[in-house]
């Protein structure tokens, strides 16, 4: 296996969470730019566990729960077992309670860290003038750009150019600048991302030994990709039409 992530558990077991104190503030900033220290007395803060299941805020209360450390997908499963990742939630993505989706749920990758907000939580933030439900607005038009990007990729892309779009979104999110190159430690494993781009774990693996061998990427040792040449990864990807 090229990737590697934590012990696969159960997901059909209630969701466990459990709640730590006090917020880290410096996490807090890293995490989470929107927001600044005035936040962090009205934060509840809660540890989760790869491979179990995380319940999303409850549909009526309000409420925000911000990925502050670790990795969380968002899947749609069907009932014989095959599912579809339509995303994977990094540090600072949002779950935003504004209504339950029937048949998806929410599944830790990495343990990590869950940030607990209220609407009324993120008016106490002085260092941006944003209000809760514009910020609100503003988290659900990312995830539809998301969503329509990833209809697009499913539908139109070669194996090589989701490979490639997949490597260049998380170069942006957590890409870690080395010189000229980007190191990446994947927090999800090759099945997970088979499933999100809807290919083989085969064909994940072929195509990044492909990028390695045109020296695009380097493949350092499980989880651990270098993109040595992002210029020519970008120049792999499909570009949307300007229709205006």
């Amino acid at each position: 296996m090229l990737m590697n992530s934590e012990p696969r558990r159960a997901v059909d077991a209630p969701p466990r969470m459990s709640p730590c104190h006090p917020v880290d503030i410096a996490t807090l900033r890293e995490s989470v730019p929107l927001l600044c220290p005035e936040v962090a007395s009205s934060i509840a803060q809660r540890h989760f566990q790869a491979g179990t299941l995380v319940a999303p805020p409850s549909a009526g209360g309000r409420r925000i729960r911000i990925i502050a450390t670790g990795a969380i997908r968002e899947e749609a499963v069907l009932e014989d077992g095959r599912r579809q990742v339509l995303r994977f939630l990094l540090t600072g993505d949002a779950i935003i309670s504004d209504g339950e989706m029937i048949g998806v749920r929410y599944v830790g990758v990495r343990s990590g860290i869950l940030y607990d907000l209220t609407d009324a939580s993120i008016a106490r933030c002085k260092c941006r003038p944003m209000t809760s439900e514009a910020w609100r607005v503003l988290q659900n038009e990312l995830r539809l750009r998301a969503i329509v990007r990833h209809i697009v990729m499913l539908g139109r892309y070669s194996a090589e150019e989701r490979i490639a779009d997949f490597l260049n979104d998380l170069v942006e999110r957590i890409g870690v600048k080395e010189g000229d190159a980007y190191a990446l430690s994947l927090p999800m494993g090759r099945e997970d991302i088979a499933d999100h781009l809807g290919m083989k774990a085969e064909t994940v693996s072929r195509q990044l030994g492909r990028l390695k061998k045109n020296a695009i990427i380097d493949l350092l040792k499980p989880g651990q990709v270098v993109v040595k040449d992002r210029k020519r990864l970008v120049g792999l990807i499909p570009h949307f039409a300007d229709v205006l």
